[in-house]
């Protein structure tokens, strides 16, 4: 199954080359860069995330059992960036594939998700994830270039891989504001198909603080709201992109097969999306 998130998106036209001197050693530092990290899939972060998402089955005590597979996107509860405060940068974000200042400023663009239907990551494995730089591309014009860094995440059981997924963070300047954006004030809608199954909800403080809890997700744009607006330029706290992708996920899984299974999902973000404002995850059936 293919299925698109749309959330947002920085739009850009020329192409520039970076006007720091330090910024070429570091693209060619970050292009050999390669991090790898185990962890056991476990059933309390499983349990805690159906929770946070209100998807726990009736019986909120019980636990899923071992060999139970892991839906698509929930792999972000494992293997995170083991870093300490001090290697964080002062925004909570985690350093290794991090561009030098003047980027000090980034939100999730996108990404892509593919799954080994004869290889599923399942309750009780052990597992391990390797991260390394897939490409840096640079955009922008004048004085608010852009980098868009993409990573590459391979998560692989003792069966060898079975999660790809590709991300991509923009970079930009501090002093490059939400309402520098196109999409920083006005919310643009979308010509959708005719919609087969959608749920509404409200994202919450305490849901985006459990979700950066149970990530090991530190950026606080998505908990700090004296950071988000004073600093940053937001009207509030953000939703994680890489939490509306698995909203979106759970969507289509709650309405296909029990049998059916995710096999690739390319997902784009468009506009951000704030606590305390009301959401629609919808869903329509393709030829």
């Amino acid at each position: 199954f293919l299925s698109s998130a749309r959330w947002l998106f920085l739009q850009t036209r020329k192409c520039v080359t970076s006007p720091y001197e330090d910024l070429s050693k570091w693209k060619e530092a970050v292009m050999s860069r390669r991090e790898v990290f185990t962890d056991m899939i476990t059933p309390t972060p499983i349990r805690s995330l159906a929770l946070t998402l209100k998807l726990c089955p009736q019986n909120k005590e019980e636990d899923p059992k071992d060999g139970s597979e892991l839906p698509a996107f929930w792999h972000l509860l494992f293997c995170p960036v083991r870093a300490t405060e001090a290697d964080l940068s002062p925004d909570g974000f985690e350093r290794p594939f991090a561009p030098p200042e003047p980027f000090s400023k980034r939100m999730w663009a996108g990404g892509e998700l593919t799954q080994d239907p004869s290889n599923k990551l399942r309750v009780g494995q052990k597992i391990s994830k390797e991260t390394t730089c897939l490409r840096v591309l640079s955009k922008g014009g004048g004085d608010r270039p852009l980098l868009f860094v993409w990573t590459k995440n391979q998560i692989s059981n003792e069966k060898g891989v079975s999660v790809v997924e590709n991300r991509c963070i923009v970079y930009m300047q501090r002093s490059f504001l939400t309402s520098d954006s196109p999409n920083g004030e006005v919310k643009k809608k979308f010509d959708l198909p005719k919609i087969d199954f959608e749920y509404k909800m409200t994202p919450s403080t305490i849901q985006l603080f459990r979700y950066s809890a149970l990530t090991f997700n530190s950026h606080k744009i998505h908990f700090d709201f004296k950071y988000a607006k004073e600093v940053e330029g937001h009207p509030g706290c953000l939703v994680h992109g890489p939490l509306t992708a698995t909203l979106l996920l759970d969507a289509l899984r709650l309405n296909i097969k029990p049998s059916d299974f995710v096999v690739k999902y390319v997902h784009r973000a468009l506009a951000p999306l704030y606590v305390g404002e009301t959401i629609r995850v919808c869903g329509a059936r393709v030829s």
